[in-house]
């Protein structure tokens, strides 16, 4: 991947300053925010994850991903969901820690299209857009 782009910040203080860095609008009641993402070529993979009131990321989940319905995720999805990138691109995604969420709601996926988890009991927003 000689054209490799990662782009990788350090956390964000503010979600309007996430917004203007990623190009994402979130919510203001975010906080704990990272994104991370890399580009080779065509291919792409940009992460995203918040904490809010569980309300604020069911809401804004519906932002990501318009006209999807939410639905229950079963734990044992995560292995299959979480789908790293390739090991050596990212110096730390440890932040992206989908596989602790429980009482998972989630919906979108597909090439071009954003998939978004919520953990119900943390609060915490989980995104992906890959392809």
């Amino acid at each position: 991947m000689s054209d490799l782009r990662v782009y990788e910040p350090a956390a964000f203080a503010t979600a309007l300053e996430a917004s203007q860095a990623c190009r994402i609008p979130l919510p203001p009641e975010a906080t704990n925010i990272r994104v991370a993402g890399w580009s080779a070529g065509v291919a792409h993979e940009e992460y995203l994850r918040f904490e809010a009131p569980v309300a604020v990321c069911l809401k804004h989940a519906a932002i990501l991903v318009p006209g999807a319905m939410l639905a229950p995720v079963p734990t044992d999805r995560f292995a299959a969901d979480q789908r790293p990138p390739q090991s050596g691109i990212f110096r730390d995604l440890s932040w992206f820690d989908l596989a602790v969420a429980q009482n998972v709601v989630g919906a979108g996926g597909g090439s071009q299209c954003p998939q978004v988890w919520v953990d119900q009991n943390r609060g915490v927003l989980y995104c992906r857009i890959a392809d």
